[in-house]
């Protein structure tokens, strides 16, 4: 009696979807990017080799303030983005990614708001975190009589904004820029 034989089926290889991340992208005025041009709810696919500082769709997935050392808060826009397939980050802070979807555009109060909320991430609570972060880039904070020169004050903000680090606050440092405990506590 001839043994039948079953055809093995063969699997079809799984296309699993990439999984995205969110970050924050710079760009100029008219929304470019190294002569690469951007709009909003446009998604992005980069063909070459992906690596950081060398080919890819670039973006902030660290500190969302270190996105001034790239592009200055006047004169340029930001965008969330959602960055996915392969990436790669030299730094922790800047990513190179394959796949680019720009999302809604954002003021410098948003990226200030998302460095309160990895603050707040890290277990710090206080209504001050806010008016914190601003203090702490604010280089005319502890003079008398501020006569800067606009545009030295706001170099010397983005260096403060660019070295400040959510992971390196501390919950006494947020609780005594809120003033003086109320006599009622």
């Amino acid at each position: 009696m001839p043994r039948a034989t079953a055809k093995k089926k063969t699997a079809e290889p799984k296309t699993e979807a990439p999984v995205f991340v969110t970050a924050i992208k710079g760009f100029k005025a008219d929304f470019t990017c190294r002569d690469f041009q951007f709009a909003i709810g446009e998604t992005y696919t980069h063909a070459g080799r992906v690596h950081a500082c060398e080919g890819g769709f670039h973006c902030i997935t660290g500190h969302p303030l270190a996105v001034f050392d790239y592009y200055a808060p006047a004169g340029s826009r930001f965008c969330r983005v959602e960055i996915g397939g392969a990436t790669h980050s030299d730094d922790d802070t800047k990513t190179a990614a394959a796949i680019l979807r720009v999302g809604q555009e954002i003021g410098i109060t948003d990226l200030v708001n998302e460095a309160v909320k990895g603050m707040k991430s890290r277990g710090l609570e206080s209504p001050y975190l806010k008016a914190f972060v601003v203090a702490r880039i604010n280089p005319l904070r502890f003079q008398r009589k501020p006569t800067a020169d606009f545009d030295e004050t706001i170099d010397k903000m983005l260096g403060s904004a660019r070295r400040f680090d959510a992971g390196k606050i501390r919950a006494d440092q947020v609780a005594r820029s809120g003033g003086a405990p109320s006599s009622e506590e």
